[in-house]
């Protein structure tokens, strides 16, 4: 038997609006805006849920052996009916309140079989209090 906790629905859209810069060979600029409206049920309740954020991406690529990527991501969701946890599927997974999020990486080719990424994550919402990850690699191809 599985309980109907597990019962969920959820209908709505994500909506988003890019405008992309490029303001020379080495550096592009994207700016967005998102919506998104979910309603449903989870956990025996109904829930009404919306979202509105913005979205800043940078890159920058250093002639043709890398790139730095840095992205900048916030959004505020509300649930009218003042429910503090939606399900994952709703409105991309981010938890009621205010999110924000960075993620910078930097890839570089030292030389045709050599090359590092470098990747530094933060979140901070309900769910994760200023977390930061950090992902180092150094690759190599024979």
């Amino acid at each position: 038997m599985f309980s109907d906790l597990r019962n969920r629905s959820v209908s709505g859209t994500w909506d988003e609006v890019h405008f992309i810069i490029k303001a020379n060979r080495n550096v592009e600029l994207d700016a967005a805006i998102h919506y998104g409206h979910d309603i449903g049920e989870y956990q025996e309740k109904s829930f009404d849920a919306t979202g509105l954020g913005v979205e800043l991406n940078g890159r920058y690529f250093i002639g043709v052996s890398g790139r730095l990527q840095l992205r900048m991501e916030w959004n505020s969701i509300r649930e009218k009916n003042e429910l503090m946890v939606l399900p994952p599927e709703a409105l991309h997974g981010l938890p009621v309140g205010q999110n924000l999020q960075t993620h910078t990486r930097l890839q570089y080719l030292i030389n045709r079989n050599i090359s590092l990424v470098l990747s530094l994550n933060t979140i901070h919402n309900q769910r994760y209090q200023n977390m930061v990850t950090f992902l180092g690699e150094f690759r190599a191809y024979f």
